[in-house]
Formats: structure tokens, C-alpha cells, sequence
């Protein structure tokens, strides 16, 4: 049930506080959510935390799974079905009788933010019925190893002061630091940076610089100089000097002159010329193929169809019935079926002709009416700079030069 106390904790609670000392520095730690990872991965970062936790003397560290066996109820469900509800999770820390409460989760990033782990931690303040701090922190691939080390670090920061002084050398001085995502504030000029011991994975990053990724160890109750210097990036263009209109390119200028438009490493081409378009399509070999094609499909339809309309004449003029001079009515019906074949045929191919030779006729005059426009002389872009001559080419056009010289003379 999610935001109220089930009525059968009443009595669990009333012996349980009266059993209970007073509130002093009391934290429960509910397990942490596994998302996307395995459910050992997310045992094994709680049990860091409770172990980290147990290791700060102010602190005393209660677990979900004993008060759970007084009171009888499953404490740990009730807060994972308060889903981050602050005034759900208010009701079971008072039941705990703690001041504050730590829930969160280990997550595997997805789609566009895949890579590496997220570790959350949330404190909640019992007392205040509000969340007193979040932390989220982005584990790099590399770093993915020694996560355990970062669970630690994050734990002591959440619950302890700082414990470590911490001298920064950045190089340059205005870059920014930030620990597993987390932006690091510099303090003054020489003064060092408070902060909590443990093993960290820094970003240091500048403009005009390459970023770099380290990882920083920060050791108990001493005095730590961390150098951090990034390399200058020789590309980089500040933006108020980068050009608005096209993007920047190293060495694009070409040409030693100045002001000129034109570079040595460009080369005109000269424009083709324009052809006439009815001369162009009156040359086409295309048009002028089927054009023949459909004129021998003329000649050879209407051969086709005198053959076969003279058959017929020849055939309708003989007499009829007459035993041993004309052929039988049989022979006479099939020999004028024949002839109305051939004849339909004659006339499909003479038609075939006639449409070939106006399909090529129209192509000609569409291929003469749309032409393209001629292409327009370009300038071609070499990026091989002209070579000067071999020195035994020059040695040898000098002395040709000098031969035919001094028989000119």
C-alpha cells in the first residue's frame, strides 16, 4: 500500500519504540533498484554502502531485515512500493524510528546515453519530511571495473565532512573539474580544496584544449597536490573567430596573392559548345533503326496481303462443281480461310510498321523541342601543387638551349 501505515504495525511500533533509544545519528539503507543490471550487482553496492556507512563512528546504521523481524511486516517492499513518494517513505522511516533514510538504484544508461553506470542515492529527512540530497553519479566504461570504489566514495560523501585537503594544479587555471560527472568548484587562488578521501574518475576539459580523463586517488586526513594539465588542441578555433558562412578548415588558402579570387591550384575548363538541337536529333542512330524497322514491316504487311488477296481472286474465279476441273467445296473452304489469314496477317504487320515509323518520326521532334541547356564552363579544384622539373631535366634543356644558341651564331 503506498502513502499511509497499515493499522497492524500499530502494535509492532509501540513495542518497538519503547525498546528503541533516542534518535541519535540513526540511517536505514533499503536496497538498491537494479535497472538494467544483474540483481548480485545491486546486493553487492548496497552491502558496500552499509559496510562504508558502519565505518563512520556518528552514524548508527539499521537494517530493514531486523526491525522486519520484530514487527513482522516486509518494511523493504512497503518502500519500493512508495516508488520515490516522499510522504510514503516519511511514514515508514518513522516507523524505523530514523532520521534519515538512504533508496536509489544502479543503472545500466540506454539508447543515446548508453555506456558506463549510473549509481543514485537519494537522503531523505525523516524529521523534515524532505529530500535532503541527490546524488547521481556517471561511472565511466573505464572506470566500470572499480564501480565498488565510487559506491564508497559516494556513501562518505552523502554522510561524513570532508576528510582530505586537496591542492589543484590546472593547467590552464580556468578548466573545468568534475568527479564521476559531478562539477568540482575550485576553491580560492592557494587555498586547497576540502573534500572527502576515496577514489575518484576526473574529467578536466577547457575550450582550445583535448579533455582529459584520470583517475585521482584522495587519501585520509592529509594534504594531497594534484596536478591536472590538458594538452592544447592546434585545430581549435575560438568561436568569435570562426568564419559564419562556411565551416572552418585548416589550410584552405591556396594562393600566395592576396585579394585574389582565383587560386594556382585552380583549373579553368572550357565550356562545350552548344549543339543545334534538331541537329543533334536528326543524327541520333536510334530514331532512324525503328524508323527502318517499321518501313520493312510496311513493305513485308502489304507483300502478305497482295499474296494472299490474289489467291483469293484466283480461287473465286474458277467454276463451280465441276467434277475434275475445280477443287471440292472442302478444299475451296480451307483455301479461302488461308487466304483470309494471311491476309489479317499482312495487315498486323503493316500497322506494326506504321506505328514504329510514327513513334520515331514524334522522338525525333520531342528530342529536337526539349533539349537540355549546354553545360556552363567549371573551375576545377587539384590539390596537387605544380611540380617543378627534375634538376637532369633542367641540366639537359639548358644545354639544348645553349647548342642551338651557339649555332645561331
Amino acid at each position: 500500500m503506498r502513502g499511509r501505515v497499515l493499522v497492524p504495525w500499530a502494535l509492532g511500533l509501540l513495542v518497538f519504540s519503547l525498546a528503541a533509544p533516542a534518535w541519535a545519528g540513526r540511517v536505514v539503507v533499503f536496497p538498491l533498484d537494479a535497472r538494467a543490471v544483474s540483481e548480485a550487482s545491486a546486493k553487492a553496492a548496497t552491502e558496500r554502502v552499509v559496510a562504508t556507512l558502519r565505518g563512520i563512528p556518528e552514524l548508527k546504521v539499521i537494517e530493514p531485515k531486523s526491525v522486519e523481524q520484530k514487527l513482522g511486516v516486509d518494511l523493504t517492499d512497503q518502500a519500493q512500493a512508495c516508488d520515490y513518494d516522499v510522504f510514503c517513505l516519511v511514514e515508514v522511516g518513522e516507523i524505523l524510528q530514523v532520521e534519515r533514510m538512504l533508496i536509489g538504484h544502479v543503472r545500466r544508461p540506454e539508447g543515446k546515453d548508453a555506456g558506463g553506470l549510473e549509481l543514485k542515492l537519494i537522503v531523505l529527512d525523516v524529521a523534515k519530511a524532505v529530500i535532503a540530497e541527490v546524488l547521481i553519479w556517471r561511472i565511466p566504461d573505464n572506470a566500470v571495473a572499480g564501480w565498488q570504489d565510487a559506491v564508497e566514495a559516494a556513501s562518505r560523501r552523502l554522510f561524513s565532512p570532508p576528510d582530505a585537503l586537496v591542492d589543484l594544479a590546472l593547467d590552464p587555471g580556468n578548466a573545468r573539474l568534475s568527479f564521476y560527472g559531478e562539477p568540482v568548484q575550485p576553491p580560492a587562488p592557494g587555498q586547497p580544496l576540502r573534500f572527502w578521501s576515496g577514489t575518484y574518475y576526473a574529467r578536466v576539459e577547457s575550450p582550445g584544449y583535448h579533455a582529459l580523463e584520470v583517475k585521482v586517488v584522495i587519501p585520509t586526513n592529509t594534504r594531497t597536490r594534484v596536478p591536472l594539465s590538458l594538452e592544447p588542441d592546434p585545430l581549435y578555433v575560438p568561436p568569435d573567430r570562426r568564419p559564419k558562412d562556411k565551416s572552418t578548415q585548416p589550410f584552405d588558402r591556396t594562393s600566395r596573392r592576396e585579394g585574389s579570387g582565383v587560386s594556382a591550384q585552380d583549373v579553368a575548363v572550357k565550356a562545350p559548345e552548344a549543339e543545334d538541337p534538331l541537329t543533334a536529333a536528326l543524327t541520333n542512330p536510334i530514331p532512324w533503326v525503328v524508323a527502318g524497322g517499321g518501313a520493312g514491316l510496311i513493305v513485308l504487311g502489304s507483300v502478305v496481303m497482295s499474296g494472299a488477296q490474289a489467291n483469293y481472286n484466283e480461287l473465286s474465279g474458277q467454276a463451280r462443281y465441276a467434277p475434275g476441273m475445280t477443287a471440292t467445296v472442302d478444299v475451296a473452304i480451307q483455301a479461302r480461310d488461308d487466304s483470309r489469314g494471311s491476309y489479317t496477317l499482312g495487315s498486323v504487320l503493316a500497322f506494326a510498321g506504321a506505328a514504329a515509323v510514327v513513334g520515331a518520326g514524334t522522338w525525333m521532334v520531342l528530342a529536337a523541342t526539349l533539349s537540355d541547356d549546354p553545360p556552363a564552363a567549371t573551375t576545377l579544384k587539384t590539390n596537387t601543387p605544380p611540380k617543378a622539373l627534375e634538376p637532369a631535366i633542367q641540366g639537359a634543356a639548358h644545354e639544348l638551349v645553349d647548342a642551338a644558341f651557339r649555332r645561331g651564331r
